[in-house]
């Protein structure tokens, strides 16, 4: 499906052209028929040769009610602008084509109505108004049609015209993520609340839970209507009502957005590219701003000057004080008062605030503003560090397809890097070559350090490591987990250690270390138990088996350790019991020794306890 906006000055016959063209009267308010006078959005619909359907927004022409055609005309592939050839070319005319160019609509023609009501030689004079008016802009070279619904004139050729050029509008981007801009809602009885709107980005289906935004309301779709027909699904593009359950009508106004849970976000800022029309913009200012179907006040921050110009462009921050829902490239109109001011397109719709004149911000946003998606995938990236696919494609509305396509040349480029999050899942991640290294040198660096500082130890926990080198907790377990992968790091129980490290002695140390078991050999049975070596050199012995540990504070070389439990051993096939006194006896030692060697034999699965005494351990007992 395609839809056409209508465009032009109050009166000039929008509304009567549209129902001659489709049988549809557009205006569907009382008053609107009463005066003769689009106040709000009409509606209708056609079929073309080939039985596709094409949806009409009629929009008012009226100065006072420029913010509604600002609602109608958003979404729209191609606009009908109407001028009639007894006025010619109105203020509104003007200011309709200001917005048309600013939202970058390329498709577009123009009717000259009312013809019966002129000389042919002012027709003539009008087309070449026209021509010089639409010049430079974004419809120029478009076709003009005259026309008269009261003589018929030029009736058939706007048609054909019509189907000609919308069969050269792109199909609809469709990136997975469904959203619905609300232009209009109202309640029927026999089915509740319904809300209408230009689906764009996604397909929604019936019986999908949904979200209304920003206020979070949550519900389920009940119903999909197009042109009054009951369908299961809706692609992007289409114009739709959607009939919701768990929703009260009184809830749902133009201005929200209905989206899939999880799919979009509320924000209070966007970055953007900003163009002024006829009067300067200053630097702070309060504005209405427009979009979608939204109205909001905006302050409007310029990013590298205090006054932006007319007729100029720059980059700018808006700053909202009510929530609002943006996509990235969506366009927008700013005014002032009754006066169109200026637009442009959303850059980053979630921005940080930003310095005001900083040549890496302006950088940055030149590139996310480029045509190029590899430019915007890499910013993007570059931004947020590590991103899967899907991030990446949501935040700068892109579709998947061309995600992965950008994706494939920047590796191939290797101006990214791929990184797995870990061996269980398989989905791919993304980042800069340049942060890869400085995140990958980082890490090295402080375990280099960390091995001189502590070269007994085995290694760093995850969570030492990230908190030291203060890397994003998510982003780190994704590089830590390649480091490993890579045979850079290893990892062995809870530590991560260089793969080049070995815990060793220093000359010093070992001598220490001859001197402390000399000391346990020379009191074998009752070594003594104030430590006077370091904690990190006692725990290097007993990985190195050179001494074991029975309790907190009693330690035994590993050749004492050894001798008595062979002494042990031979006493227990002497014997069936082993008592406490048979361990005091055997090594003329006291019960402050006795007791927890004796433990420690039961932990080491070589005794049990039995009766009053001890037994070898039998894995059938």
């Amino acid at each position: 499906m395609s839809i056409i906006g209508t465009a032009g000055h109050v009166d000039h016959g929008k509304s009567t052209l549209i129902e001659k063209l489709t049988g549809i009267d557009p205006d569907r308010l009382l008053e609107e028929k009463q005066r003769g006078l689009t106040i709000d959005l009409g509606f209708a619909w056609l079929k073309d040769e080939n039985n596709n359907e094409i949806s009409f927004v009629d929009v008012p022409g009226h100065e006072k009610f420029v913010s509604n055609m600002l609602t109608g005309i958003s979404g729209i592939d191609m606009v009908l602008m109407v001028i009639a050839a007894d006025e010619s070319i109105m203020p509104q005319t003007i200011e309709h084509l200001q917005i048309i160019n600013l939202l970058s609509i390329k498709k577009a023609i123009i009717a000259i109505t009312k013809t019966d009501l002129v000389e042919k030689e002012f027709i003539s004079l009008v087309k070449d108004e026209i021509c010089n008016l639409i010049s430079g802009t974004s419809i120029e070279n478009s076709p003009i049609i005259e026309t008269s619904v009261n003589s018929d004139i030029g009736i058939q050729e706007l048609k054909k015209q019509i189907f000609k050029i919308i069969k050269t509008v792109p199909k609809k981007s469709n990136i997975h993520r469904p959203r619905l801009p609300i232009d209009r809602s109202f309640s029927l009885t026999g089915f509740g609340t319904i809300a209408t709107g230009t689906l764009l980005d996604g397909e929604i289906s019936v019986g999908q839970e949904i979200i209304i935004f920003p206020e979070k309301y949550s519900g389920r779709i009940r119903g999909i209507q197009i042109h009054q027909n009951s369908v299961n699904s809706a692609k992007p593009g289409t114009r739709v009502g959607i009939n919701l359950s768990g929703i009260s009508h009184k809830q749902i106004k133009r201005g929200q957005t209905l989206a899939l849970p999880g799919y979009i976000n509320t924000t209070l800022a966007a970055d953007v590219e900003l163009i002024s029309l006829e009067k300067d913009i200053k630097h702070n200012s309060i504005v209405n701003l427009h979009f979608g179907t939204t109205q909001a006040s905006s302050k409007i921050r310029l990013l590298d000057r205090n006054v932006l110009y007319k007729n100029s462009s720059c980059f700018a921050q808006l700053k909202l004080t009510n929530p609002v829902v943006f996509s990235k490239n969506d366009p927008f109109i700013i005014r002032l008062g009754n006066h169109t001011i200026g637009g442009g397109k959303i850059i980053d719709p979630n921005p940080p605030r930003h310095k005001k004149n900083s040549q890496k911000i302006l950088q940055r946003l030149g590139n996310l503003s480029s045509d190029s998606n590899e430019k915007v995938v890499l910013e993007i990236i570059e931004k947020y560090i590590v991103l899967p696919t899907k991030s990446i494609s949501k935040i700068g509305n892109i579709s998947i397809e061309d995600t992965t396509r950008e994706i494939k040349k920047l590796l191939e480029s290797k101006k990214i890097s791929k990184l797995t999050k870990n061996t269980l899942d398989q989905e791919k991640y993304y980042i800069t070559t340049e942060h890869e290294k400085i995140l990958t040198n980082k890490i090295i660096r402080f375990l280099k350090d960390f091995h001189l500082i502590n070269p007994l130890q085995k290694g760093a926990s995850k969570e030492h490591i990230s908190s030291l080198t203060n890397i994003n907790s998510e982003i780190f377990s994704i590089l830590i987990n390649n480091l490993i992968e890579s045979g850079e790091l290893v990892q062995k129980h809870s530590l991560i250690k260089l793969k080049s490290h070995s815990p060793k002695l220093s000359e010093s140390q070992n001598f220490e270390v001859n001197k402390y078991i000399k000391i346990l050999e020379s009191n074998s049975y009752a070594p003594p138990t104030n430590h006077t070596i370091e904690k990190d050199i006692i725990n290097f012995l007993i990985e190195k088996n050179k001494v074991i540990k029975i309790s907190d504070n009693i330690i035994y070389s590993i050749t004492t350790y050894n001798e008595m439990l062979s002494k042990i051993k031979i006493a227990l096939q002497r014997n069936d019991l082993f008592k406490v006194d048979d361990f005091k006896k055997l090594f003329n030692t006291t019960r402050k020794y006795t007791i927890p060697f004796l433990e420690h034999l039961d932990e080491s699965l070589i005794t049990r306890r039995y009766k009053d005494g001890r037994i070898k351990f039998d894995q059938d007992d």
